[in-house]
C-alpha cells in the first residue's frame, strides 16, 4: 500500500510531484507526518476539548485519532532552549501509536533550535529493525 508523500514547508505541509504525479511512498513518513502536525490547530489535546479535528468523532480507537501535541506545543510555547523538552515530549507522544499498535518497537525525538522562531525536529522510527528517521524544520511561535 501507498501513501502520499507529505513534507513540511514554512506555509505547512506540501506535497510533491515527480513528472506531473504525486510522489508516494510505502514507508511510515505520511503516518508520521500527519501524527505530528494533522487535527486541528486550536486543539489543546485536552480529552473535553471541542477543538478537535472532525475526523475523530468518528474514530472508534484513540490510537488513531489525531490530537497533534506537537502542532499546539509549538503555536503555544515561547520559543525557548526550556521548552525543547515539552516539545520532544509532545512529539514523542504523537508518535506513540506506533508502538502501541505494534507497527514500531521505538520511537524518539531530538529538537533543536537552528535559527530564530524555528525548530528542527527529528524523529527516529524503529520497524522491523531498521531506523527510518524523519526530519521537519517548521516555525515555532504564533507567526502561520
Amino acid at each position: 500500500m501507498s501513501d502520499v508523500i507529505i513534507y513540511q514547508t514554512i506555509e505547512d505541509g506540501e506535497v510533491s510531484l515527480v513528472d506531473g504525479a504525486i510522489e508516494l511512498s510505502g514507508g511510515l513518513s505520511s503516518a508520521a507526518y500527519l501524527a505530528l502536525f494533522g487535527g486541528n490547530i486550536q486543539d489543546a489535546g485536552r480529552k473535553d476539548d471541542s477543538a478537535q479535528w472532525w475526523g475523530n468523532e468518528i474514530e472508534d480507537d484513540p490510537d488513531f485519532t489525531y490530537r497533534s501535541a506537537t502542532q499546539h506545543a509549538l503555536r503555544s510555547l515561547p520559543v525557548t532552549s526550556a521548552n525543547i523538552r515539552k516539545l520532544e515530549i509532545a512529539a514523542e507522544g504523537d508518535l506513540a501509536f506506533f508502538v502501541n499498535k505494534k507497527i514500531a518497537t521505538a520511537v524518539s525525538v531530538v529538537v533543536d533550535i537552528p535559527a530564530a522562531n524555528r525548530a528542527h525536529i527529528v524523529c527516529t522510527i524503529t520497524a522491523q529493525s531498521e531506523e527510518q528517521i524523519f526530519e521537519y524544520l517548521t516555525n515555532w511561535g504564533n507567526q502561520p
